[in-house]
């Protein structure tokens, strides 16, 4: 006899303005589901100080900024998909997110990436960066300041 399993994957996103939690990702089977909580600094477009140079083998920011409004972080806004074009065969969208700087001193940013997450059916999750630049010459943001990183993806056939 083959039993076969229905297995539920929710995503959900932050809403607009600053939240704490960035996504939700439930998964398991529709008797027994489990929420995996993702902060907002650990998935979508995130920011570090770390100058260490970009690396195939690289799976993380070299040092990455945290959410928060003490020295030394940032204010993680939502992440969100922007600006969906189609053209012949290239189809292209961004991915934006807005930082304010609540820390009481200057940040310099000197890398940037993106971050997905991952879940299996085994109760199994985990964020992993997809893309990581190096921001050169870093830059800094002033206490009270906002900053916008937006990432332009593009695919090809």
């Amino acid at each position: 006899e083959t039993v076969f399993s229905h297995y539920l994957h929710t995503y959900h996103v932050a809403s607009p303005g600053r939240a704490a939690i960035g996504m939700n990702v439930t998964s398991g089977s529709a008797s027994s589901a489990t929420n995996r909580w993702t902060t907002s600094d650990t998935c979508g477009i995130v920011v570090g100080t770390g100058t260490t140079a970009v690396a195939p083998t690289d799976y993380q920011l070299a040092t990455r900024i945290v959410d928060g409004i003490t020295s030394g972080t940032l204010e993680y806004f939502p992440c969100g998909g922007t600006n969906f074009t189609t053209s012949g065969v290239t189809a292209s969208f961004d991915v934006e997110r807005l930082f304010r700087n609540s820390s009481g001193g200057s940040v310099t940013i000197n890398e940037a990436g993106i971050y997905c997450a991952w879940s299996d059916t085994n109760e199994n999750s985990a964020q992993f960066c997809i893309i990581r630049d190096l921001v050169s010459p870093g830059f800094a943001v002033a206490n009270g300041e906002y900053m916008r990183v937006i990432y332009t993806i593009s695919v090809s056939a």
